[in-house]
């Protein structure tokens, strides 16, 4: 499996069917990854990690290695990089902004969350906070409106 030793997205990502919140440890996460991934809950099934999906991208910007995971979230354009606390200036490494860059060029604002208190946004030319802010609203109203869960938070 291509997470290697990573499981950043079983401590960073909110699982509501296990009230599990964020930035804590899932309880059915092990040394070896997910205790039950052939019947994990839904939101960790639709949860997509942007590194795991482009292979492309250099080991180096593996979660567990650069402290920084990028969240595609399904239907917008606005992408979630949750920075490891313990490392706040992850998020300014020459290989992760170069993957901003790109996220960028090609249209897609970057919601940057350094634990609960510190957050920066990165907009492409001629997008507002405004309009990273209504896309992100949309993803959580379709959610609502689909029952399904809600996995950004």
């Amino acid at each position: 499996m291509r997470c290697g030793n990573c499981k950043v997205c079983c401590y960073v990502t909110r699982v509501p069917e296990l009230n599990k919140p964020e930035n804590k440890w899932c309880s059915l996460c092990s040394a070896q990854g997910c205790k039950v991934y052939n019947r994990r809950p839904e939101s960790c099934k639709n949860f997509s990690c942007f590194w795991y999906s482009h292979l492309e991208l250099s080991d180096n910007v593996r979660p567990d290695l650069s402290y920084v995971m990028i969240e595609v979230l399904s239907g917008v354009s606005t992408m979630i990089a949750y920075v490891d606390p313990g490392h706040p200036e992850a998020w300014r490494n020459n290989e992760i902004t170069f993957v901003f860059k790109e996220l960028l060029r090609t249209g897609h604002p970057v919601l940057i969350s350094v634990g609960k208190k510190e957050k920066h946004i990165l907009l492409p030319i001629g997008k507002t906070p405004k309009d990273a802010l209504d896309d992100l609203s949309a993803f959580i109203l379709n959610l609502k409106n689909d029952k399904e869960p809600i996995v950004f938070q």
